[in-house]
Formats: structure tokens, sequence, C-alpha cells
């Protein structure tokens, strides 16, 4: 009898022995590959995510190149149809996106050599959804318009923790647009 436990004992330290000796090292092995597949899966997805991105980019600066030069400036013989056309441009995006313009004034110009950059400063307001889509448009339009300044705040009366509410934002914004330096007219 103790000749049998021993041998049991003896076959179960051998069985333990080639488990980690030869088993464990394996089903290690494997669970390793396992995680580096899965990190390298992920940094492929990502590599192909940034690859997506660049020909988007490609696309985008064909797109650009392409146009005319003459459709990515303001239109305009001065600077006050300039900034006449550029504030009907802010009211037409605004109010297509869901904010409202509450007042327009026009900016100093700012000579960067080849072009005669004008602008305006509008307040806005609307909600947080509004004021984005608005934005969005304005940076992605043509003419190219650049957002140089904004200030978003909370409007003053809007609850605080109204989670069903929107949030209604007053938005001040400094936006220029470029103009052919030599075609400059006047200030208004």
């Amino acid at each position: 009898m103790a000749r049998r436990v021993f041998a049991l004992g003896l076959l179960a330290a051998v069985l333990c022995g080639f488990w980690w000796l030869a088993v464990a090292p394996v089903i290690a092995a494997y669970q390793g590959n396992a995680k580096a597949l899965a990190e390298a899966r992920a940094v492929f997805a990502r590599y192909q995510s940034v690859a997506a991105y660049e020909t988007r980019l490609d696309d985008l600066t064909k797109q650009i190149n392409a146009a005319p030069a003459k459709n990515q400036i303001l239109p305009g013989g001065s600077d006050a149809i300039a900034l006449a056309g550029l504030q009907s441009a802010l009211q037409t995006i605004a109010g297509s996106n869901g904010a409202q313009i509450l007042s327009a004034q026009a900016l100093p110009p700012l000579d960067s050599g080849e072009f005669l950059m004008v602008g305006v400063r509008v307040d806005m307001v609307g909600d947080l959804a509004a004021i984005q889509r608005t934005l969005h448009k304005i940076e992605s339009s043509v003419p190219f318009l650049f957002v140089v300044r904004a200030n978003l705040r909370r409007r003053e009366g809007a609850p605080e923790s109204a989670a069903y509410e929107p949030i209604v934002l007053d938005t001040q914004l400094d936006i220029y647009g470029a103009r052919t330096a030599n075609s400059a007219g006047a200030a208004p």
C-alpha cells in the first residue's frame, strides 16, 4: 500500500513537473502571442485611420489647389464691400446652423503682404450644438474665413444643472477673411 501511495505521489510529481516544464510555458507563450497580436492589431487600426485621414487631407488639398484662387478670397472692390459680403455670409452661416447673430462690428484690417485681412467681430447666441456647427462651417467655408479670437460663456440666467435643456452660449468671435492687397480700398 505504501508503494502505491509512493508511486501515485511520484506520478503526481512527474505530471506536475511536466506541466510546469512543458505545458505551462507553451500556454504562457500562446497568451503572450495573443496579447502581442491584439496590440499589433490596435496599432494597425490606428495606422489605417491615419492613412485614411492622410488620404482625406490629400483630397482636400487637391480640391483647394484645383479651386481658383479667386474663390478663396473675399470678393469686393473695397474693404466696405468685402466686409458687407463677410457679414452677409456669416449671417447666412449662423442662421442655417441655429445660431443668431446679435451684432457685428468691423475690425481694423490686417496687412499680411500679398493679402489684406478684413474682419468683423460678431456677438451671437445659440445652444452649444448650434455654435459648434456654426464654427465648423465658418472654418470650412470658401472663401476661407479665419476665427482668430473666440470668447464663449454660458448665458446669464441659464439654469446651471438643467440636464434636459441645451446649454445656451453667448459667443463673441473675431473672424477675418482675405482679399488681395492690390485691390484693397479705403477702410470703411
